[in-house]
């Protein structure tokens, strides 16, 4: 079975500009993981009064 590849330069073109991409996208899900993380340990807390705002951003402070 024949595979085409692309010639050894265009290769090496084609990751310099994807691997800044894919660090961004590695990145942002990983701030949209700690985002996540934050709102579904804090919201409930917020919303049953159990845990004022500033007590919440103290929080975060914290765990980041």
């Amino acid at each position: 079975m024949k595979v085409l590849s692309a010639p050894p330069d265009t290769q090496m073109l084609a990751d310099k500009l994807f691997n800044p991409m894919n660090a961004a996208i590695l990145n942002y899900r990983h701030q949209q993981e700690y985002l996540a993380y934050s709102r579904d340990l804090l919201l409930p807390r917020l919303i049953s009064g159990e845990l004022s705002v500033s007590a919440a951003e103290r929080e975060l402070e914290t765990a980041a």
